[in-house]
């Protein structure tokens, strides 16, 4: 994660330090005093969840990450989890549904469907996701090693599992241990639909945070999860030129939009009577001032938030615009 970067006598670009090494690193770690323990394998998931819902439909511009995997999952001082290494994502405009491209991933977490198509969707990188899912409840490599009813994929060693109603086979020994039955069996459903072969009967990755959350709402943890953001720095088509275009409302979009302030004031509209809606729109707009605030390098004061200035879709997500009047400050001078 860039943190800033420094004009002095040598140039230096100065990143965060992640004490904590990868997920990888803890995956199939039978030390007893191993982190890893079922809350926080519940924590880890959903954060990462929240930030793949993030780039998928909180921004304006939404963003695919083309390889998510357990080695591009960092963990900071506090096992936060922080999506990295966005080296081949790119940026999809709102009125397009995939990126036709060259097949690029990593084996073992590629989409099968975007492997024959060469078509990549949000989908594909909801199974990824579901991959390392998998991962988090095994215990094991996305690649098996040695003899496995699965011939060398995780993923299809869990989905026979699975149909055969045996994935206590299957599981790491400390998620039996810490975790209940009920909230395994929900969680291991995830997985299961994130990786169905057919992308559109795949959830989103916004209903898989509001799964996970149930899930951790029930195991009694709380569900509000601080996301920790990486800058995104990606390859794009499109001409991005400002620090905040992430998060702002592009002119091409904006005939899909409407003001929320009228909404809030007629009693008739959807918004007005819709308690769900209005806590969702409402943790988009804290999601991206956040964001702004505290995920860049160079922090981003907007310096008009109204609901004038909150705009919605076409499927009423909050979008933060109106960037006229809004400054960037370095990490430095907040420090």
């Amino acid at each position: 994660m860039l943190l800033s970067y420094l004009e002095i006598e040598v140039r230096m670009l100065v990143y965060e330090f992640i004490p904590n090494g990868t997920l990888l690193d803890y995956i199939n770690d039978q030390n007893e005093e191993s982190p890893l323990t079922w809350d926080l394998q519940l924590r880890i998931a959903t954060e990462v969840a929240g930030a793949l819902s993030y780039l998928h439909s909180a921004a304006s511009i939404a963003i695919y990450h083309r390889d998510i995997k357990s080695t591009n999952i960092l963990l900071d001082e506090k096992f936060r989890a922080k999506v990295s290494d966005f080296g081949i994502s790119r940026s999809i405009s709102i009125d397009k549904t995939h990126l036709t491209t060259t097949v690029q991933g990593t084996f073992g977490y590629l989409d099968p469907e975007f492997f024959q198509s060469n078509q990549f969707t949000e989908k594909s990188d909801v199974y990824s996701f579901g991959v390392v899912l998998d991962e988090l409840l095994t215990g094991k490599k996305s690649i098996l090693l040695g003899k496995s009813n699965g011939g060398g994929s995780l993923t299809a060693y869990f989905r026979l599992t699975m149909k055969e109603n045996r994935l206590y086979d299957i599981l790491d020994v400390r998620v039996v241990k810490e975790g209940g039955k009920e909230e395994i069996l929900a969680f291991a459903n995830i997985p299961k639909r994130c990786l169905y072969l057919n992308g559109s009967s795949r959830p989103t990755m916004k209903e898989v945070v509001t799964e996970l959350d149930g899930i951790r709402m029930s195991n009694g943890t709380t569900t509000t999860v601080k996301q920790s953001y990486n800058k995104v720095e990606y390859a794009t088509e499109d001409d991005i030129t400002g620090p905040w275009e992430a998060t702002s409302t592009s002119t091409s979009s904006f005939h899909r939009t409407m003001d929320i302030q009228p909404l809030l004031l007629d009693k008739s509209s959807i918004l007005y009577h819709t308690l769900q809606l209005m806590l969702e729109i409402a943790t988009e707009i804290a999601g991206t001032l956040s964001y702004l605030h505290s995920a860049p390098s160079i922090a981003i004061y907007h310096r008009d938030i109204k609901s004038a200035n909150i705009l919605l879709d076409d499927k009423f997500r909050a979008k933060v615009s109106d960037f006229g009047i809004s400054r960037s400050i370095s990490v430095i001078k907040l420090t």
